[in-house]
């Protein structure tokens, strides 16, 4: 599915469904706003979406489902919205596929800049890959040459202390 700049954020709380829609709006962010779960899927088949803040506590559905799905199905990056914050539902909640997990209340710029955040790094793919662990460099010492002190500066100001060197 192609995805433009549009953001469908999935929240049964008129008021936080208003401050964020607000503010995605005034950033030039075009907004889908929705109260449940099924008109969500209703606003992914006709709408092209690039991010969906979803939150978890929805009338007709646990929103981690919804989430497993948007992922697996549309190629929607996913954001968490919600109260729960336990580490089990944030486990559980970023292994079924949300990009990140924002804990309300939260702070209006911060879902922005975390939001444009997640649509950089999967424009043009369903989840970006996790660049892997980089291996520790192994224990050999590295022989860079000693560094070079030019004479004007090989005493410490004020202590009159010779600097080592070559």
């Amino acid at each position: 599915m192609k995805r433009d700049g549009r953001v469908l954020l999935v929240d049964d709380e008129p008021g936080i469904r208003g401050v964020v829609s607000r503010t995605l709006t005034d950033a030039g962010i075009d907004v889908v706003a929705v109260g449940d779960g099924a008109s969500a899927r209703e606003a992914l088949t006709s709408d092209q979406v690039a991010l969906a803040p979803l939150d978890v506590n929805l009338p007709d559905v646990n929103g981690l489902d919804p989430c497993e799905e948007i992922h697996r199905e549309y190629a929607v990056p996913v954001v968490m919205l919600t109260v729960v914050s336990d580490e089990h539902d944030v486990v559980r909640a970023l292994e079924s596929g949300a990009e990140d997990y924002i804990r309300k209340p939260f702070a209006t710029g911060a879902l922005l800049a975390r939001g444009k955040a997640v649509m950089r790094r999967t424009r043009g793919q369903a989840s970006p890959p996790r660049p892997p662990i980089p291996e520790r460099p192994s224990a050999t010492p590295t022989t860079a040459p000693p560094p070079v002190v030019p004479p004007e500066r090989s005493k410490l100001r004020g202590k009159g202390v010779g600097i080592a060197g070559k």
